[in-house]
């Protein structure tokens, strides 16, 4: 009973655990509006507003394109082009990196829109594009979806592509190669047949015009990549510069408070020197002036001496005594 416990509690564990690993392993990616002409909006939710080259396109947003106007995508190296009069809706966009795969899931409510698949998938990435009739999933093509009046249409010029229809709960894919077509009509069987020479034409002039567009890029992105590694050489020389100039004008002001703190002693100690000079010139003539004021009152011994002799008592004198006289009562 005991094991049936700790055994059931491990398992609860490995699920919790499990279910963590999923929720961090879906790390949502981003595609970037490249090229567009005309009309094109980018919905989020209720919002909706014009797009413009460089916008993000995130996983639950819609893209809906006006008359004669479409817009360039690129999810990574993939891009797609959204025709004219067309809505489509980014199902998911995410990446597994313990699978080290990428799913990509594109639903097209109506519309045309044009897929180039340029990344190597690997066993574990998926790139599929629905549409209410159709499903379409690939493994590194070009190919385009269409979804008009209730019907699918799925044209692969390069690679192959799985089709099946939507609407049939155990519908089966069928395989369309390069140069081929497939209709989808809910609950009919699809029928694979080769492409049109109008309708390759156009797809082939669709693939140059990405092609174009993905040489054009690559070389803007190196023009780029030169502008920024010149930018960061020309910073680092200003820098170093500036931290040269800095270094020589820090240099100048310690000697130049060298020299005023040097100047400041120096006048000081001429201060202090002639401080004590006066000083000392002050206390001569202090004492000269209390030397000249001493003699000024010093006594004449010598006269005193003479004034002082007429006052020399006479020895021969006797003293005269007085009789008191006391009377009787």
């Amino acid at each position: 009973m005991k094991r049936i416990i700790i055994a059931g509690f491990i398992a609860m564990l490995v699920a919790l655990g499990a279910g963590c690993q999923k929720k961090q392993t879906e790390i949502a990616r981003e595609g970037l509006v490249n090229f567009m002409s005309g009309e094109v909006f980018l919905i989020t939710g209720t919002e909706k507003k014009p797009a413009k080259v460089g916008d993000i396109v995130k996983q639950g947003m819609k893209v809906v394109t006006g008359k004669k106007a479409f817009v360039d995508i690129y999810f990574g190296e993939n891009a797609i082009k959204i025709l004219e009069n067309t809505v489509i809706e980014v199902k998911k966009l995410i990446t597994n990196p313990v699978l080290n795969a990428e799913e990509s899931e594109l639903h097209l409510e109506k519309g045309r829109a044009f897929s180039k698949i340029t990344q190597k998938l690997s066993k574990n990435d998926r790139y599929t594009v629905t549409t209410p009739t159709t499903v379409a999933a690939i493994r590194g093509t070009d190919f385009m979806v269409e979804e008009e009046k209730g019907k699918g249409k799925v044209s692969c010029i390069d690679g192959k592509v799985a089709v099946k229809d939507g609407t049939v709960e155990k519908s089966e894919f069928v395989e369309v190669k390069a140069g081929e077509e497939v209709e989808v009509d809910p609950g009919n069987p699809l029928s694979v047949k080769e492409l049109s020479d109008l309708n390759r034409k156009n797809l082939q002039q669709i693939k140059q015009e990405i092609r174009q567009m993905q040489e054009d890029i690559r070389k803007r992105f190196e023009e780029e990549r030169e502008r920024i590694r010149q930018v960061v050489k020309d910073q680092k020389a200003q820098n170093r510069e500036m931290m040269d100039k800095m270094k020589a004008e820090n240099k100048q002001r310690v000697e130049d408070q060298k020299a005023l703190d040097k100047a400041n002693i120096d006048a000081i100690k001429g201060d202090m020197k002639g401080q004590r000079e006066a000083l000392k010139e002050g206390v001569d003539k202090q004492k000269e002036a209390n030397k000249g004021a001493m003699d000024g009152v010093k006594p004449d011994v010598k006269k005193f001496s003479s004034d002082a002799s007429g006052l020399k008592p006479d020895l021969n004198v006797k003293p005269v005594i007085k009789k008191q006289t006391v009377e009787k009562q």
